[in-house]
């Protein structure tokens, strides 16, 4: 009898430690593939460009619209626009997708370091994505280009990026 209550006991507590304690659904995130961070006045203007995943499935037929939205809002930092865009979201935001950093050249100029502390902060965030600076242009503009012939700018912009490094090529500007 022991033995059977000790059986039954451990193929309960089998059942319940098992599985995914830290998965996250597809449907419940906003996958972030590229981020723009331009100067407006004193504050910053964070520009999100998300995937819309049922525009990019190949399985599902596309309606039309186009593969990315994005997103912008003003704060005193970073960290505080971001926050502020996820009322705005209908999804979570998650930037452990992120390919490019697009940084406005006024930005560059007076340096860096404020603007990217979210980035290095966050554990979510990974850290081999492309930092490109805007010049004479704002960075949300460069966001906002959709382009023919991949479906997401991110990765256009991120595969010349390769491309170009590979073969020592000097980098064409992104208009």
């Amino acid at each position: 009898m022991r033995r059977v209550s000790i059986f039954f006991m451990t193929a309960l507590c089998l059942l319940l430690i098992t599985g995914c304690w830290n998965r996250r659904e597809l449907n419940d995130l906003a996958l972030v593939v590229a981020m723009s961070i331009d100067k407006s006045d004193d504050q910053y203007m964070v520009t999100l460009q998300v995937v819309d995943a049922g525009e990019v499935s190949s399985k599902i037929g596309t309606s039309g619209r186009t593969p990315v939205i994005t997103y912008s809002e003003k704060g005193k930092h970073v960290f505080e626009a971001i926050r502020k865009m996820t009322t705005g979201t209908p999804r979570k935001l998650y930037f452990s997708h992120l390919q490019m950093l697009v940084i406005s050249e006024d930005i560059a100029k007076e340096g860096i370091s404020k603007s990217l502390e979210f980035l290095s902060r966050d554990h979510e965030v990974r850290k081999d994505f492309f930092v490109v600076i805007a010049k004479e242009e704002q960075a949300k503009s460069i966001l906002e280009n959709i382009t023919s012939l991949e479906k997401i700018p991110a990765q256009k912009m991120k595969t010349s990026l390769e491309t170009s490094q590979k073969y020592g090529l000097q980098p064409l500007p992104f208009k």
